[in-house]
């Protein structure tokens, strides 16, 4: 137990403290039986017999994460260093809530070349970030191959400029036939040839018909006969 002075919840005097002498052991999420992995060309499967919260029941857990990193050492708990492969997020627990029979696959990071000590850890999300409740080492270890390296060739070539292409013309429609009846003006006839005329073919003379000349009643003779005959013809 501590005695601490402080301002605006930063306690940073510490004026007094006691140790208990029994060390107290607090309830962690943890894994229970076998666990496992399986690599595939860019996937790892995971496996494991069961996930447990062994708080009270009212105590949730935070969310809570599978992990398996690649460590030059076997873990033994604490901070570490590492390479991070996979890693997948599995929810919240309630408290004696467990996981059975979990499998669940996540995508594989590449694995640099070496002898790697593989760790399965369980993280819980908490206001520092994910912290370590539980892990489990694979004993034997996982031997990275160097990837086998090729014949690098340069090649300098300059850009090939995008040819110009005009835009695409509309194809001409054909004009359709004028099938509608020619359009006439209000003072046109709709009939201008007269019946006593013939209507002239290109190139020719108008052609009338002549009509003689009314005939007076009574002589029988013309007004025209007449006139000729006063005349002496």
């Amino acid at each position: 137990m501590v005695l601490a002075a402080g301002e605006g919840g930063d306690f940073r005097h510490i004026h007094a403290f006691a140790n208990y002498p029994r060390p107290e052991r607090f309830a962690l999420p943890r894994i229970l039986g076998k666990v496992g992995y399986q690599l595939t060309e860019d996937q790892i499967e995971l496996t494991v017999d069961a996930i447990q919260n062994p708080r009270d029941p009212a105590n949730m857990s935070g969310t809570l994460s599978l992990e398996l990193w690649a460590l030059t050492a076997p873990y033994a708990g604490g901070a570490f260093d590492g390479i991070p492969l996979a890693g997948v997020v599995i929810g919240s627990l309630p408290g004696q809530g467990q996981q059975l029979d979990l499998r669940t696959t996540a995508h594989r990071a590449p694995i640099p070349p070496g002898s790697w000590s593989l760790v399965l850890m369980l993280r819980e999300w908490t206001l520092a970030g994910y912290v370590t409740r539980d892990y489990a080492n694979f004993a034997v270890p996982y031997t990275g191959e160097a990837p086998q390296s090729s014949n690098l060739v340069q090649v300098s070539a300059a850009p090939e400029s995008s040819p110009v292409v005009a835009p695409e013309s509309a194809t001409p429609i054909p004009a359709a036939a004028d099938t509608a009846p020619p359009q006439r003006y209000p003072n046109e006839a709709a009939d201008p040839v007269q019946p006593d005329e013939t209507q002239n073919p290109v190139g020719s003379v108008d052609q009338t018909a002549i009509v003689d000349p009314p005939r007076a009643k009574g002589g029988g003779t013309s007004i025209f006969g007449r006139f000729w005959k006063w005349l002496g013809f």
